[in-house]
């Protein structure tokens, strides 16, 4: 694992009324609506949309200054780890995620352990780079998972938990089928400094949440000058939040697809031409998705009917690195069946128009339901196992292939560089 240091964080003064985390916090920027930032933003003039969203980058440099000098957001004094807890309900379940906060030194992918499984794009990067370099600070966490059996960041936190947490609110569910998410963050003491090293050290760091912010940090570095192992410069470090995939509370959704009515498509024609691709089986349920072994298949959900989808395993054509792919349902619908079925182009896929996503099921279903799509693909969950082999070989899993449920919020922490 690349360094992971305590990080002397700001953050707003949680003691008064006016600045507690749930007027101030929010989703992170790229999960959010317009109408959703605005509606953050009405909610109270402290709230982090008026500076990781702002109107221009100018006025989120000079907001974050009045805060500082209003003392609205304060350091917290020497550095620290801190560590969130994040309760929620999924599929019936009650869990709860823990992520501990701190600095994870910058490293071009694949280099010191850490590792990327997701493409990025170069509008987002530009974006966040400009907001950098206005602000100087990194305003919200990536995620990161690392797969150490054993290793339980509630027992360690087990101190710190006992007394009130610094900050704690509730923010609303992302989907009739989610729940609300509890979230409390504390500070770790210093005793659990060398604790977490002893315990990180070794380990391969997979971004789960954050490429763009990762890679921004990179150039933003790149462009400062970085400092020396000795010396480090606060920009040698992006600001991240890291948990166990081998805890129960870490869970990784699929992202399944909504075929919008961008085009009109005959389903049941469809399928009879999609029996080379796939085994096609009419009157399926989520039950029989659930008890196929193959990891690619998916159910299809149409007005006319549904089918489950199985992938033959001589219709993918793929390299011996490339084979991860093969596990992969999002890949597989992608290019077997959206394009080799239906027609459409990789630059139909990647322009938005004839897909959505959604990570939740019965909201994919539900816009079939409803007449908002003319069809929903319900997909299975990436496996850890695949991610890692995919992030190994060099390559990126397809967009929207992976939900790690649920997002960090923002406004908790901030990285303050001056």
């Amino acid at each position: 694992m690349p360094e992971f240091i305590p990080l002397a964080f700001a953050h707003f003064d949680f003691s008064r009324a006016d600045l507690a985390a749930d007027k101030t916090a929010s989703p992170p920027y790229d999960v959010l609506s317009s109408a959703q930032r605005d509606a953050l933003a009405a909610k109270s003039g402290h709230n982090m949309t008026h500076i990781d969203l702002p109107p221009t980058y100018e006025d989120a440099a000079a907001t974050l200054a009045n805060w500082v000098r209003e003392k609205a957001v304060v350091h917290d004094g020497a550095a620290a780890y801190y560590l969130l807890a994040t309760s929620y309900d999924l599929d019936e379940r009650r869990l709860t995620r823990y992520t501990v906060f701190g600095g994870l030194r910058l490293a071009p992918w694949g280099e010191a352990g850490v590792y990327p499984h997701e493409k990025t794009y170069p509008k987002a990067k530009t974006d966040r780079l400009n907001l950098m370099r206005a602000t100087k600070a990194q305003l919200s966490p990536i995620l990161g998972v690392f797969d150490r059996p054993g290793l339980d960041l509630a027992a360690l936190g087990a101190r710190a938990m006992s007394e009130p947490p610094l900050a704690q609110f509730t923010e609303d569910a992302a989907s009739a089928e989610a729940g609300a998410l509890v979230h409390r963050l504390w500070k770790l003491p210093r005793e659990a400094e060398k604790i977490l090293g002893d315990a990180l050290a070794g380990l391969d760091v997979y971004i789960a949440d954050g490429h763009h912010r990762y890679e921004t940090a990179l150039a933003y570095r790149g462009e400062r000058g970085p400092g020396t192992p000795d010396s480090p410069k606060p920009w040698d470090f992006v600001f991240a939040g890291l948990c166990n995939i081998a805890s129960e509370g870490v869970v990784i959704l699929p992202y399944h697809r909504q075929l919008t009515f961008a085009q009109t498509f005959d389903f049941p024609e469809a399928l009879r031409r999609a029996e080379t691709l796939f085994e096609v089986k009419a009157g399926a349920t989520r039950a029989d998705l659930g008890a196929t072994q193959n990891e690619a298949a998916c159910l299809l959900r149409a007005a006319s009917g549904d089918w489950l989808l199985t992938p033959r395993a001589s219709a993918l054509k793929l390299s011996p690195a490339e084979q991860p792919f093969a596990r992969i349902g999002a890949y597989v619908f992608d290019h077997l069946f959206c394009e080799s079925v239906l027609g459409l182009t990789a630059a139909d896929l990647a322009a938005g128009n004839h897909l959505k996503h959604t990570p939740f099921a019965r909201q994919a279903a539900q816009a079939v339901k409803s007449g908002q799509a003319q069809a929903a693909a319900i997909l299975k969950p990436v496996h850890i196992d695949v991610l890692r082999e995919v992030s190994h070989a060099g390559l990126t899993m397809p967009r929207k292939s992976t939900y790690f449920y649920p997002k960090l919020p923002t406004g908790l922490l901030l990285h303050l560089f001056e």
